[in-house]
């Protein structure tokens, strides 16, 4: 079976001669053979939704549609979907001389394959409104941002996260899609305020929209798209990139004022949703454009701190909400915000310990490496080895050494405070240790990525060689200089030679000699 990436650019249609022209660029994944069949598209015209099929026989094809309908210069007009109902479009932005509206391909999702669907952004804020395929509203939700941040594109996400009848993950993007929306628009009527508005909208007191009402998870769909708000609304950033104090504040206020007593169900999430998105708003560098920013930040501290010790008595589900306030904690020390009784790695090492959740002692490793790379800690180093040598737990080891591999400590070759030879002998003994089989296969991806093919750079190279006897067939290595943790497995050592095997008791066999 072949997997392809598709790309599909589709222009509008043709004005002469009413037809739509789709051009089908193929690129095919490890040189594999290219795709050759019939390919369906979609196509809403104004009459209604007609079904076509293209047959693709080259990597780059380009096809002419016959269009259905006629193209008329009225501005709305109750066009029939492909469900049967009817709805009212405004065609206003539309090429008045194309009956295209938008299109699909492989609506039915026949192919296993990528496809990268090319549209103006008219035709994707039609899609994303008023189409019913949940899976093209989505990608719609995906595209838009980066085609167009104009106030027709804001004000279709807005149209869709309000609309309580769309599926709740096209509502979820909608929200991510604005905040980048926003972000990257250079208009200064595009601020904040307007996902902030939105979210007061849906969740804010039937008295005063400022006030946010008390929790009530009830509804479910509201209850997952709440949280991707406070998480959407932290990546807002202004024209320079910086997080306004607006946000920082709406953020705090969620945080404190959070009521959950009347509600039946638990707010962890909710609460795990703020921390996150207040630690996006955790500026870099602390200038006087942050100033306001970093005092909110240093006023919510306390608050995080409180939270983390009170998780520890009364632990949430999986001590989520501890792992949120790591993260958050991590985020100060590595931009330098923190007071200096708490800029170490103790706060991490503590949750490090058997006891704690599975899910608190992963991300306390993900954030330990994290600080071991940008400090340069060998003795935190040596506490994460540990657990790989010495913990119980299985899936606490692997994933210790799959955060290792993956925010690799030094590159190969480098100059690293980390790159010692200790460090080699312990890596080369956990490898060659009876671990289990998953262990020892990302052992040895830490060690190739840290090293190579090649021997470390932090190995003496001196009086090293290799004598080899082709008359008796044995070989023998002169390894001076390198460590007897990593000379005991080498193919070239005397107790590993072809005369006695990896059994030292086996009884040495007498070869005849070679006839010339």
């Amino acid at each position: 079976k072949q997997w392809y990436q598709r790309r599909v650019a589709i222009t509008a249609g043709n004005r002469k001669r009413n037809l739509a022209d789709i051009t089908i660029k193929q690129k095919p994944l490890h040189d594999g053979e290219k795709f050759v069949g019939q390919l369906t598209v979609m196509v809403q015209e104004i009459d209604g939704s007609f079904s076509n099929v293209i047959q693709v026989e080259k990597n780059d094809a380009m096809q002419e549609l016959n269009c259905q309908s006629k193209s008329r210069r009225n501005k709305k007009k109750k066009i029939p979907l492909f469900t049967g109902e009817e709805v009212e479009i405004d065609l206003s932005h539309n090429d008045q001389d194309s009956p295209v509206i938008w299109m699909r391909v492989d609506p039915d999702m026949f192919w296993l394959c990528d496809i990268n669907l090319q549209m103006p952004d008219f035709m994707w804020n039609a899609l994303l409104l008023h189409e019913r395929d949940v899976v093209y509203q989505h990608k719609a939700a995906q595209v838009l941002p980066n085609l167009s941040s104009s106030h027709t594109t804001i004000s279709t996400l807005s149209s869709i996260i309000l609309n309580s009848k769309c599926y709740y993950k096209v509502r979820i993007q909608a929200v991510h899609s604005l905040a980048k929306c926003i972000s990257i628009s250079g208009d200064p009527t595009i601020n904040e305020s307007i996902l902030v508005n939105l979210y007061k909208k849906l969740y804010g007191s039937a008295d005063n929209e400022d006030i946010t009402r008390m929790n009530d998870f009830s509804d479910f769909p509201l209850y997952f798209l709440q949280q991707e708000f406070m998480r959407a609304i932290g990546k807002v950033k202004d024209s320079s990139g910086m997080t306004t104090p607006t946000i920082v504040h709406f953020l705090y206020q969620q945080l404190y004022y959070n009521d959950n007593q009347r509600n039946n169900f638990d707010d962890s999430h909710l609460i795990v949703a703020i921390i996150d998105g207040l630690t996006l708003t955790v500026p870099q560098k602390a200038d006087s454009k942050q100033e306001q920013n970093l005092k909110h930040i240093k006023m919510v501290l306390p608050k995080i701190i409180a939270m983390l010790n009170v998780d520890k008595k009364m632990p949430s589900y999986q001590q989520i909400v501890s792992s949120a306030c790591l993260r958050f904690i991590a985020k100060l020390i590595q931009y330098g915000h923190i007071m200096d009784n708490l800029k170490d790695s103790s706060i991490f090492s503590a949750h490090l310990k058997p006891g704690q959740s599975q899910h608190v002692r992963c991300t306390a490793i993900q954030l330990l490496t994290e600080f071991i790379k940008n400090e340069n800690s060998e003795r935190d180093l040596n506490t994460i080895l540990s657990l790989v040598e010495f913990d119980g737990s299985a899936m606490v080891r692997a994933h210790t050494v799959t955060q290792l591999y993956r925010l690799p400590l030094f590159h190969r070759h480098q100059d690293s405070f980390l790159n010692t030879l200790h460090l080699v002998q312990r890596l080369w003994r956990l490898l060659n240790e009876h671990l289990d089989f998953s262990l020892r296969c990302h052992l040895a991806q830490l060690f190739y990525t840290l090293y190579g093919k090649t021997t470390p750079s932090c190995i003496p190279s001196s009086n090293f060689g290799v004598v080899i006897d082709l008359k008796g067939q044995t070989a023998r290595s002169n390894v001076a200089g390198i460590p007897p943790s990593i000379r005991y497995s080498s193919p070239f050592d005397e107790k590993y030679s072809s005369d006695e095997g990896h059994n030292p008791e086996r009884k040495k066999k007498k070869h005849k000699p070679i006839n010339p």
